[in-house]
């Protein structure tokens, strides 16, 4: 016996209609009808469920439908990779975000070169400020001090 005639079984065994049954589980009809019909399979959290509803155990419930097994057991794999894929888009997104900022970052700075090399010792590295490159750069009159 599969498992759809199992939960077939079991609901009627309560005289439970489709809609009573799906209704308590809060799914369609439809979806308990593909269910007994072997078109779809219940996930692992509603097998639990049916399980706790008619006081089963979930082996029971499983026991002879070894392909609704695997199937569950499939679909639980595809939701990793589901995952694992989605971490990695994550990820690179990421990267490619991180990435295009520093490229941002670089295009934004400004590079100059001074002609006088000169080096600033003892008390002219001591002072709040220096001039480092006075007559390289111009300033506006009114913004001097």
């Amino acid at each position: 016996m599969n498992i759809g005639e199992q939960i077939s079984k079991l609901r009627k065994s309560e005289g439970m209609s489709q809609d009573d049954f799906a209704e308590m589980l809060h799914v369609s009809r439809q979806t308990v009808s593909n269910w007994e019909n072997g078109k779809s399979y219940p996930d692992l959290e509603m097998i639990i469920s049916i399980s706790d509803h008619f006081g089963i155990s979930v082996d029971e419930l499983l026991k002879s439908d070894h392909l609704a097994v695997k199937n569950i057991d499939s679909e639980k794999k595809k939701k990793n990779k589901y995952l694992v894929l989605l971490i990695i888009v994550l990820v690179l997104g990421s990267m490619t975000a991180f990435g295009a900022y520093l490229k941002y970052q670089d295009s934004m700075a400004v590079d100059f070169t001074m002609e006088k090399e000169a080096t600033y010792q003892g008390k002219e590295t001591e002072s709040l400020s220096m001039d480092v490159a006075e007559g390289y750069f111009s300033v506006p009159a009114d913004e001097k001090n």
